[in-house]
C-alpha cells in the first residue's frame, strides 16, 4: 500500500512514518516542505505520489500558542485539514486525520465514547474540532482518530519535559485537577493499523486504558526512573499562568476500536515502563 504521511517531522508522524515503512511504501512530508495550508502544494505531491490512503498528522498542537495565535491554528488544524479532504475526495483516497481528546469540554466525569459530542473550550479544541467537521462532511472514505497525552521517541512531551528537570531540580510542581490518558506511540498505531485496514470507516478513540492526573504520571515517570532524589509535589491548575483553559477531565474511552480490532490496549503504565526501559537502553548504548 501507499500511505503519504504528512506532519512526518512530529511526534506522532515521525513514528507512523517510520513504523509503517517497514510493510508500506510510505512518503513522509514534513511542514517545511509540504505546508497544508498550500492547496496546489498538497495537489502536486499527491499527483505524483497517487497515495492509496494519506495519514495527517500535521498540527498546531502547543496549547498555548493555538489560543495566543488563534489564526494560525485555525489556518492548519481546520482550514488545511479542509485542504487535504477536498483533495483526498477527488483523488477517492482514504483520509486519516488524527484529532485530540480536547474536543472535549472535560465536564463528563467518566470515560468519553465516540457517541459523546464534543465541547470544545480552548482555541487549539475548538481548531481540531473544525478540522474533523470537514473530513466528516467531505470525505465519503475517513477515520478520525482521536488520542491523547501522547509520548514517545520523537518530538517533545511530558516525559522528556520531566526527564529534562531532573538533573536541575530537587522538586517538581505539576498540576493534580487534569486527568486523562497518557498515551504511547507505539501502543497507537499498533490500534491504527487494524482500524485502517478494517474498511469500517468513522471516528475512534485510541488511548492507552486507564488514567491520571499530570501529577500522578509525574510521579510514575520518576518512579520508574529510580529518581529517588526528585520530589514531586501536586499543585492547581489556577496558580500556573497558561494562555489557555484545559479541561479537566478527558479519559478517552477505546471500546469502539478495541471491539473492531480484537485487541485491547495496554495500560498507561505498561505502557510508559516500556517507553521509559527503551529510552534507558538507548542512552546507554550511546
Amino acid at each position: 500500500m501507499k500511505i503519504l504521511v504528512t506532519g512526518a517531522k512530529g511526534q506522532l508522524g515521525r513514528d507512523i512514518t517510520w513504523t509503517l515503512s517497514k510493510d508500506h511504501h510510505v512518503m513522509g512530508l514534513g511542514r517545511e516542505v509540504c505546508d497544508i495550508r498550500d492547496m496546489e502544494l498538497i495537489k502536486y505531491y499527491m499527483h505524483n505520489f497517487q497515495p492509496d490512503m494519506v495519514i495527517n498528522c500535521a498540527s498546531i498542537t502547543h496549547v498555548d500558542a493555538c489560543e495566543t495565535n488563534t489564526l494560525l491554528a485555525m489556518d492548519v488544524n481546520a482550514y488545511g485539514v479542509k485542504n487535504l479532504a477536498c483533495i483526498c475526495q477527488q483523488m477517492h483516497v482514504l483520509l486519516v486525520h488524527i484529532s485530540t481528546d480536547y474536543v472535549f469540554d472535560g465536564q463528563y466525569g467518566l470515560p468519553y465514547e465516540v457517541c459523546h459530542s464534543p465541547n470544545p473550550i480552548n482555541a487549539y479544541g475548538y481548531s481540531k474540532w473544525l478540522g474533523e467537521q470537514y473530513v466528516k462532511r467531505i470525505c465519503s472514505k475517513y477515520y478520525i482518530l482521536r488520542t491523547s497525552w501522547l509520548f514517545g521517541p520523537y518530538g517533545y512531551n511530558f516525559v522528556n519535559k520531566i526527564m529534562d528537570q531532573i538533573p536541575y531540580k530537587d522538586t517538581l510542581y505539576v498540576v493534580d485537577d487534569q486527568v486523562g490518558s497518557p498515551t504511547y506511540t507505539q501502543d497507537f498505531i499498533l490500534m491504527l493499523r487494524g482500524i485502517i485496514t478494517s474498511n469500517c470507516y468513522g471516528i475512534y478513540h485510541v488511548a492507552n486504558n486507564g488514567s491520571c492526573s499530570r501529577y500522578a504520571f509525574a510521579k510514575t515517570i520518576i518512579r520508574y526512573l529510580k529518581e529517588e532524589n526528585t520530589k514531586v509535589l501536586p499543585i492547581q491548575s489556577h496558580t500556573v499562568l497558561t494562555g489557555a483553559e484545559r479541561p479537566k477531565y478527558s479519559v478517552l474511552s477505546n471500546k469502539k476500536a478495541e471491539d473492531l480490532c480484537g485487541q485491547t490496549m495496554p495500560t498507561w503504565e505498561d505502557a510508559l515502563k516500556r517507553f521509559i526501559h527503551s529510552f534507558t537502553l538507548q542512552h546507554k548504548m550511546l
